[in-house]
């Protein structure tokens, strides 16, 4: 059975920042205070896994004859409204169906449902869907129904999604000044020698799991093959793990990785301009290809396609720029 280097959870320090912040603000939550709360990040960089972390981390004890779910995460709708916003938090407590129904019944028995099981906190995932399809006035609407199911429930809500998302907040004053400053979630950048020292290390992570499993791999010390993961992945340790996994099912038959492995693997799985070449190329010298000047320029292109500021270097910043201007409506990553 094929098994993702991602189902071996690695505490990178960026991922691991991301998780104490969204676990301080779900047990705050859990213990009784009402929070709206934002994770924003460019794509895989493990807002999902967080949520699912901290579903399992923040369960209870079974108890006989009572069930308690006091955090839930909810998958928003790709086409969120009120109505399906509340049909995604019933799906996620009941499976039964109960015909059609109005957003004000669904919204109702959402709130039962929630009532009943002692749910405290729900994670919205993929929050950047109600602002990708949807009207500045539809966006105001669900931000309202948001705002109004946390107050009426004392609930704390947190928003895991991509940049755009922040838009949810800048269109309804009431549910902005409920929220916290969003939280930003960056990859790893070339032009600091700390966030190279850590991508390397979830490289050495990923290669210890690789080798566990039996797998004949490359020595991912060498600072030519660490600068083609880079460019390969942006700096993203999730692009990482999509890259291994399909080169697990490139060499699946010799199970021996090698720069043509990683070749075919980031041909099949990393989306990639006609003019980009690929970084495991073996006619590459990355020293002169592969520059430094290159990789980070990636990570900007990376930043600014995710609306996200390019920070100075020796600059950590975990909160977003509020003099940044927002993304048009209908805009999508």
């Amino acid at each position: 059975m094929f098994k993702s280097i991602g189902s071996e959870t690695v505490m990178h320090q960026h991922f691991q920042a991301a998780y104490d912040y969204a676990s301080v603000a779900a047990r705050r939550g859990v213990d009784g205070e009402r929070l709206i709360s934002l994770v924003l990040g460019p794509p895989r960089s493990g807002k999902t896994d967080i949520c699912n972390m901290l579903v399992q981390d923040l369960k209870p004890a079974p108890q006989e004859g009572a069930r308690s779910v006091p955090v839930i995460r909810v998958v928003t709708p790709v086409r969120p409204t009120k109505k399906t916003m509340a049909e995604a938090i019933v799906g996620a407590l009941d499976t039964r169906t109960f015909g059609r129904q109005t957003a004000d019944q669904l919204t109702a028995r959402a709130k039962f449902l929630l009532n009943a099981v002692g749910t405290r906190v729900i994670l919205f995932d993929e929050v950047q869907h109600i602002v990708e399809r949807n009207s500045a006035k539809s966006w105001y609407e669900v931000a309202d129904w948001l705002k109004t199911l946390s107050d009426d429930l004392n609930l704390t809500l947190i928003l895991f999604g991509l940049p755009s998302a922040r838009q949810i907040i800048e269109v309804n004053n009431q549910l902005r000044d409920r929220s916290d400053s969003p939280y930003l979630l960056y990859p790893y950048n070339w032009n600091r020698q700390e966030d190279v020292t850590e991508f390397c290390r979830c490289l050495l992570a990923a290669r210890q799991y690789l080798g566990d499993l039996g797998w004949s791999v490359p020595d991912f010390t060498d600072l030519g093959l660490v600068r083609r993961f880079y460019a390969s992945s942006s700096g993203r340790y999730g692009m990482v793990v999509k890259l291994l996994d399909t080169s697990m099912h490139v060499a699946r038959r010799s199970k021996i990785m090698s720069l043509n492995v990683f070749h075919e693997a980031h041909r099949l799985s990393i989306y990639s301009q006609p003019d980009v070449p690929n970084p495991f190329d073996p006619k590459i010298q990355p020293a002169e290809r592969l520059t430094d000047s290159l990789l980070v320029r990636y990570y900007a292109d990376l930043l600014n396609e995710s609306d996200m500021r390019v920070l100075p270097v020796g600059q950590k910043k975990l909160f977003f720029d509020e003099t940044a201007p927002p993304r048009s409506a209908g805009t999508s990553v």
